[in-house]
């Protein structure tokens, strides 16, 4: 039987995921108002610092409730912002919950260090093997080269357009629908130790 798990804290070689907590409004106020993070990510900019704390808040009942989970990603070492990420299941309301999804962006002077594959593998690896996921999707931004790139290292395929997704600056943008399911996952994973 699935069990609900508070947002849990995942710690990688050079990462640490903490969930979001009211501390990261700032960071994440900053991060989500970057036009480079806002457009491959198509990112609504925050209103205001407040309206990111309220935000924070309402994820915080759900990360405590086990019915999303919202990390910040910061240095392990200097705790430094690094970027976020997040995970939850498409229905809520159906248990066992079979199908996730997963949502991220790195702050832009950190791109190409490897930080985010490394947050992304931790992520996959809870929902795979803790929350028992059969299933993992994501939804790119179709120009986003970055996010199909390091999404493809962990066997996530291409499985369709979805037309008028999200709603980017009062323009409406078609996302592609990128998945991955446990098993491949699994063989993803053994061919890469086999490789490298």
């Amino acid at each position: 039987m699935q069990e609900l798990k508070p947002c849990p804290i995942l710690v990688g070689e050079r990462t640490v995921l903490r969930p979001v907590a009211v501390s990261d409004a700032e960071d994440l106020f900053h991060h989500w108002s970057a036009i480079e993070i806002r457009e491959p990510g198509a990112v609504e900019k925050p209103d205001d610092l407040m309206s990111v704390e309220c935000g924070i808040e309402y994820f915080n009942s759900l990360n405590a409730a086990g019915y999303y989970y919202k990390w910040a990603i910061r240095d392990r070492v200097s705790n430094h912002f690094l970027g976020e990420i997040e995970l939850f299941p498409l229905k809520v309301q159906i248990k066992p919950w079979h199908e996730w999804s997963i949502g991220f962006s790195l702050a832009k002077k950190e791109w190409g260090k490897g930080l985010m594959t490394e947050s992304v593998q931790e992520v996959l690896d809870f929902a795979f093997t803790q929350m028992h996921a059969r299933r993992i999707k994501a939804d790119v931004v179709q120009n986003n080269e970055r996010s199909k790139k390091l999404l493809a290292k962990f066997g996530f395929r291409y499985e369709g357009l979805q037309i008028d997704m999200v709603c980017l600056d009062g323009n409406y943008l078609d996302l592609l629908l990128l998945a991955v399911s446990a098993n491949q996952y699994k063989e993803h994973t053994i061919l890469q130790m086999y490789l490298s």
